[in-house]
């Protein structure tokens, strides 16, 4: 896990509109391609809060370095095709302080790796605010366990009723049942998907697959898609637009 910001971070400046941008980069192959993306791309520049996925750490760097963002980094395990660390990622404009790592009950089924959610805290303005990268573990794993993380993850990030967080991540949500499971056991804890309608983030044998989400609490959706047609990733990269509610929730 790394606690060095990326050189010279832009200035954040003062917004409560925020741009929240999740990727799942295939074993983080092509870190220079999609840093590249992410910084030129119009609906992905400028992001706000970047969560990746399937990153080692020195992909993340480069991303980081390219965007301008401080970044944190939290390695699940050295996945088996790769030999490489295999992890999740937030990057952001503002500094980030106590990163932990949330472990999710149940391994993958056939190789049997861990999965996690890597939670940081963000001063925005002032204003505290949990950010989240998750990956979730793939439709192998029963439903029912599968619900289990999705559990794990509501109450390892719930915090009190007033909490600002922002959530992004690789849920591995194959099916409508799925994601409406995501989506309500999530709710239970105010997380509301913010890329609701965005559309699918993966296509495998001639079948569309929403896969990527972002959620968030203290947070109204203002606008959300998905960037399709890149050779980076079997991913294509979601984001969201969010705007900061008050503690009252308008």
């Amino acid at each position: 896990m790394s606690e060095q910001p990326a050189a010279a971070p832009r200035s954040p400046g003062s917004r409560n509109r925020l741009r929240v941008v999740s990727w799942n980069i295939q074993f983080g192959r092509r870190a220079d391609d999609a840093a590249e993306i992410l910084a030129e791309h119009p609906e992905l520049r400028d992001a706000d809060v970047v969560m990746l996925q399937e990153m080692d750490e020195p992909g993340t760097e480069v991303i980081a370095e390219r965007l301008g963002l401080f970044h944190e980094y939290a390695v699940a395990s050295v996945h088996p095709q790769t030999d490489r660390s295999f992890g999740n990622a937030i990057l952001s404009r503002w500094p980030q302080s106590t990163p932990r790592v949330v472990h999710l009950p149940h391994v993958a089924a056939v190789q049997g790796q861990p999965r996690i959610a890597l939670t940081t805290s963000l001063d925005v303005d002032g204003r505290a605010v949990e950010a989240v990268s998750v990956h979730t573990e793939t439709p192998v794993l029963s439903h029912r366990k599968r619900l289990v993380q999705f559990t794990a993850l509501g109450d390892a990030i719930a915090g009190s009723d007033d909490q600002r967080v922002l959530l992004g991540g690789d849920f591995n949500t194959a099916s409508s049942r799925s994601v409406q499971a995501v989506t309500e056991e999530l709710a239970k804890r105010r997380l509301h998907r913010m890329s609701a309608g965005s559309g699918p983030t993966l296509r495998r044998a001639r079948r569309d697959f929403v896969l990527d989400h972002v959620f968030a609490k203290g947070f109204a959706p203002v606008d959300t898609g998905v960037v399709r047609g890149l050779d980076v990733s079997d991913h294509a990269p979601v984001w969201a637009e969010v705007e900061m509610l008050s503690p009252t929730g308008r």
